[in-house]
């Protein structure tokens, strides 16, 4: 069956495990757990505060389409060292939440969402957004000498902004007409990032 589960005040779990059902959890106190092991099905996580997030937590989504979601403000989570397997879809919901990621983090989601002025970060040198949507927040580099995103529609490419170094888009799916590359140009330069490159191959 399904499972629910409140995690309220400071109470904290070493391991959850799910049920087979579309399971909710919800973490809104300061409490966290170490291991969260859903089942079969739709699942949902959601924190709602910046200390329940354990970020050497092991998540593991099963079969079905899961969900993680953050909806805290004005806050920075670090996913880069917990073990992510199996989760599908990201969300940044808090207001100014940035969401710092890398390569292991991200490599089962497919789609990353929130709203309007959140982003996720990331400091690698490479980061592989093939087959990735990015709708609303954006994916940034922190990365000095810089990033090379990959990415296989020109939809994902619009919510990529360049950092600190010279970034790369890189793609061997389609060829940025001159019109979005000037776009994408002009969104850098808004953005105060000027060292942005686009390569099609």
């Amino acid at each position: 069956g399904s499972t629910f589960i409140y995690m309220q005040g400071t109470a904290a779990a070493s391991t959850i495990q799910g049920g087979d059902g579309s399971d909710l959890y919800y973490f809104q106190g300061t409490g966290w757990a170490s291991s969260i092991q859903t089942g079969a099905n739709t699942d949902q996580i959601y924190f709602w505060n910046a200390s329940a997030w354990n970020p050497n937590m092991t998540i593991d989504g099963g079969t079905g389409t899961d969900y993680l979601y953050f909806y805290m403000n004005s806050a920075t989570i670090d996913l880069r060292s917990a073990i992510l397997s199996n989760v599908e879809y990201f969300y940044a919901q808090g207001s100014n939440l940035t969401v710092q990621i890398d390569a292991d983090a991200i490599a089962g989601v497919t789609s990353f969402n929130g709203v309007s002025g959140s982003k996720f970060v990331t400091a690698d040198a490479t980061l592989n957004l093939t087959n990735k949507s990015v709708n609303t927040v954006t994916i940034e580099s922190t990365n000095a000498t810089g990033t090379t995103f990959t990415v296989t529609s020109s939809t994902t490419a619009f919510q990529v902004l360049g950092g600190p170094g010279s970034d790369t888009i890189e793609t061997s799916s389609f060829a940025f007409t001159a019109a979005q590359r000037d776009a994408i140009l002009l969104w850098q330069r808004a953005g105060q990032y000027d060292n942005w490159h686009r390569r099609s191959r």
